[in-house]
């Protein structure tokens, strides 16, 4: 996972710039640059983009490993954080070309910057990509003024740029996640919101307990007030009950649509959620969490009979009466459109 480590002491190491664009699978990646030599003034701005960059902020993301933790841009960002020259130009070089693969033909040219910064056995690896600009010199001479029209600029402000940083040491369990820069995450079309994070870096977004359950729970009431279908409504309760006391307690979005949605019901679910990395992504859920923002409520009355209550209709249908100190009681009033029988075993 991402750890954060103070920059006192941080040295420059490795810094490579690549002017990059959308390449296809079977083209050659369109790749121009290489080594750039450390001076003070590269030190002094790539520390100013991590300070302005706020990463402490950022979304926290993890590589897409396997048991072994194998993962292509994990071990090719290690390589250049702790590699020598020659690892790092060949590592860097290869992460440029893996940009061009990921990039498609909505992507805008950049400029790809990969550095290193070291400290003892620590190192940081920062990746930006700062898109292509046109801008205007004017020269001012004592006969006319001219101006000059200036292509091969990047811009260091552009909504369009994107960063990742990774710090840690060189044990195993180190250099396992990062922070991510995407502005345009969340927005416009999913392919350029999670071209970046997905399939560049090869990650995803490393969701907590209480965030992710906030969004499952959210997208549950929300597809709940949109449902005017029974089988809809049925779904939705099967899946809210289910996580909320079943033996699975570690669910992604698409897992819950999976196993307890269909039709149009698992197309209005996932998009509830920001993009495909999120909706993809596991993680615990937070008990709490989900029943404070569930509204979902399962009454046991005093006669044994049970009544589940669909998360819209607390308040409305269903409602409750008295108070804890002289016994509430159930009240639920609707128009009967289905009924089953349930036996012991339950055979329907």
């Amino acid at each position: 996972m991402y750890r954060k480590l103070g920059a006192t002491h941080m040295n420059l190491v490795h810094c490579h710039a690549f002017a990059v664009s959308a390449s296809g699978w079977n083209q050659v990646p369109n790749v121009q640059g290489g080594r750039i030599s450390p001076d003070s003034q590269l030190e002094s701005l790539i520390a100013k983009n991590i300070e302005k960059a706020k990463f402490g902020s950022c979304l926290e993301s993890v590589f897409e490993t396997d048991d072994s933790r194998q993962n292509d841009m994990r071990a090719l960002i290690r390589e250049h954080g702790f590699g020598d020259d020659t690892a790092a130009d060949k590592a860097a070089e290869e992460i440029a070309q893996r940009l061009c693969v990921a990039m498609d033909n909505r992507s805008h040219p950049a400029l790809l910057i990969i550095a290193s910064r070291r400290d003892g056995s620590s190192s940081q690896v920062s990746l930006w990509t700062f898109p292509r600009d046109e801008a205007l010199r004017l020269i001012n001479q004592k006969t006319a003024s001219t101006l000059q029209v200036l292509t091969d600029i990047f811009s260091q402000t552009s909504r369009l740029r994107k960063a990742a940083f990774f710090a840690g040491g060189q044990a195993k369990t180190e250099f396992l996640g990062g922070k991510i820069l995407d502005l345009q995450s969340g927005g416009g079309p999913k392919a350029i919101a999670d071209f970046w994070l997905s399939d560049f870096l090869l990650s995803m977004p490393a969701i907590k307990p209480k965030a992710g359950t906030q969004m499952i729970a959210r997208a549950l009431v929300q597809c709940a007030k949109e449902a005017v279908d029974l089988t809809d409504q049925q779904q939705l309760q099967n899946a809210a009950m289910s996580i909320r006391s079943g033996p699975k307690q570690r669910w992604s979005p698409r897992e819950i649509s999976e196993n307890f949605f269909s039709g149009s019901l698992a197309s209005k679910f996932e998009k509830k959620f920001p993009n495909a990395a999120t909706y993809n992504t596991p993680f615990d859920i937070d008990q709490d969490t989900y029943s404070a923002n569930l509204n979902f409520t399962v009454y046991k009355l005093e006669s044994g009979v049970v009544v589940s209550s669909p998360f819209s209709e607390i308040g409305e249908s269903v409602r409750i009466s008295g108070t804890a100190d002289d016994g509430e009681r159930l009240i639920c009033e609707g128009r009967v459109v289905s009924q089953r029988v349930r036996s012991p075993n339950g055979v329907r």
